[in-house]
């Protein structure tokens, strides 16, 4: 006596295993992308130094993958980009690092769960 339709099943979710690194990884590319594309474009602009400094870094270390998104624009050892984010004594906060990650973070768990829920 043997279990009907369990090869197919173990086939499907194999195949779905096999395919999830690479599908992750462009959601995760994806969205780091349009995060900085937001950053850059809600960004205070002055002389146009802080925008041009917004990266996105990719890092997979084994099956872990990280996206980060940078505002770093320092002048000499002091990180503008990190003072406008957060503000300072006499700078308020301007958010656009957080305010553009916050605009993402629900598609880039629905993406996350169609890949995971087949």
């Amino acid at each position: 006596m043997g279990v009907v339709g369990a090869d197919n099943f173990i086939n499907m979710q194999s195949e779905k295993l096999r395919k999830a690194p690479d599908k992750v990884f462009k959601i995760l590319q994806d969205t780091a992308n349009s995060t900085r594309s937001q950053a850059v474009r809600i960004a205070p602009v002055r002389t146009g130094f802080l925008r041009n400094s917004i990266r996105p870094e990719m890092v997979i270390n084994g099956t872990k993958m990280t996206a980060t998104v940078y505002g770093n624009a320092y002048s000499g050892s002091f990180n503008y980009g990190y003072a406008q984010e957060y503000g300072t004594k006499y700078v308020r906060p301007k958010y656009f690092i957080t305010t553009a990650f916050e605009a993402h973070k629900e598609l880039f768990r629905s993406r996350l769960k169609e890949v995971i829920n087949g």
